[in-house]
């Protein structure tokens, strides 16, 4: 059973997305919040295992309020919801620690997919964002190339398996889709994740993913999936 716990300013939106999950045999709502601070104040209470929040456009407190959930809750995913699909609003969730960022008016099997998705340990964007995000990663392989070259630093960090790893998160597969192409368990995965982002010093899965599109480790002309399913 998966825990959620829900903020919304909107109180006719807030009931609407319980309704809609607690139709769900395994999504459990234990609460839900109008503030970042409201919030903040029942994540303690509630242990829930993820967190789908409303994100606006800057300034606000949505972003703060997930940076400091995944600095003291690491373990809890958090999904942002959003009416706004600006580059600036997205890459400001993604780079707050989202595990996923969908738009309001989004289907609601799509919205369920990628709580089970981010549980999983992948990574769910709208198709109407996942052109900005890619598009902004090929600017910073532009940039990147417009650098003096360095020594490649992939090779004298992670392991052969690190890469391959690398590689399949960079696709956007989750931790159980890896360890079924891997034919390893997922914990091992888990392991070989959390062992690049401290190589590579990257917060989560999306700088890995940007990490990869950089040094062109992408195989076969892939680009990162717009999701993990």
């Amino acid at each position: 059973m998966t825990r959620i716990l829900i903020m919304d300013d909107q109180g006719l939106m807030l009931e609407g997305l319980r309704t809609i999950l607690d139709m769900e045999e395994d999504l459990e709502v234990v609460a839900t919040a109008k503030t970042g601070q409201e919030l903040l104040a029942k994540i303690p209470l509630t242990m829930p295992d993820l967190v789908l929040m409303d994100v606006k456009q800057q300034p606000d407190d949505s972003l703060n309020t997930m940076r400091e959930i995944k600095k003291t809750y690491p373990h809890i995913k958090v999904l942002a919801l959003s009416g706004f699909s600006d580059e600036s609003c997205v890459l400001g969730a993604l780079r707050s620690g989202a595990d996923g960022y969908l738009l309001k008016d989004s289907p609601s099997e799509d919205l369920i997919r990628a709580i089970r998705v981010a549980m999983q340990g992948g990574m769910t964007l709208a198709p109407q964002v996942a052109g900005r995000v890619v598009g902004h990663m090929v600017r910073l392989l532009e940039n990147e190339e417009r650098q003096p070259k360095a020594r490649d630093p992939i090779r004298h960090h992670l392991t052969d398996r690190e890469l391959e790893v690398l590689r399949l998160v960079a696709q956007g597969l989750s931790n159980k889709e890896i360890s079924k192409i891997l034919y390893v368990t997922e914990g091992t995965v888990k392991n070989h994740v959390s062992s690049i982002c401290q190589k590579l010093r990257a917060r989560d899965r999306t700088q890995v993913a940007v990490f990869a599109w950089k040094h062109s480790l992408l195989t076969d002309g892939q680009t990162p999936s717009d999701s993990a399913d």
